[in-house]
């Protein structure tokens, strides 16, 4: 999550501008999660970071959410 919260960072403060010299502002939102020895295919680890990732743009988007299982 350290290295999704750099790549956060990194975006928000990345200067934009368009080619009319109009600044935009873009940010990201993430959504993690560990692959468990429970899982029994790829498409269960994709399913928890998915449900992540909506939970980081419920939370107001613009950061890093995980999902642990459980």
């Amino acid at each position: 999550s350290e290295v999704a919260t750099r790549i956060l960072e990194g975006v928000r403060t990345m200067p934009l501008t368009t080619a009319t010299g109009e600044r935009l502002s873009v940010t990201v939102s993430v959504g993690l999660a560990n692959l468990r020895s429970v899982d029994r295919s790829l498409h269960e680890l994709l399913d928890r970071a998915d449900q992540a990732l909506y939970n980081a743009k419920r939370g107001g988007r613009d950061r890093v959410a995980f999902n642990a299982g459980g």
